[in-house]
């Protein structure tokens, strides 16, 4: 899902994982948490991305392979092109 922050794009992938009782997996708190440590300085929109989707893939692809569900990839970009369904497929079929 993508559009603008503020949209309502978590609110809406955290009520769909309540009523499925699943956990939501959202980038923007894994690169959060991330943030103070320095670990995204210096890194370019690219390398980025590719950090959020491997972070979240290997979490979604943990709880697949548990059996478990979950709802996952809460995208903060106004353009859908930024996002790499190639890249997430290929982070989900392991």
């Amino acid at each position: 899902m993508t559009g603008l922050p503020g949209a309502g794009k978590s609110t809406l992938a955290d009520r769909v994982a309540g009523d499925v009782g699943a956990p939501c997996f959202a980038g923007d708190w894994l690169m959060g948490a991330l943030k103070p440590h320095g670990v995204l300085q210096g890194l370019d929109r690219a390398g980025f991305l590719g950090l959020y989707y491997d972070l979240l893939g290997t979490l979604v692809r943990r709880q697949l392979m548990l059996g478990q569900s979950a709802v996952d990839l809460v995208v903060d970009a106004m353009d859908p092109v930024e996002v790499n369904l190639d890249g997430v497929r290929r982070v989900l079929e392991g």
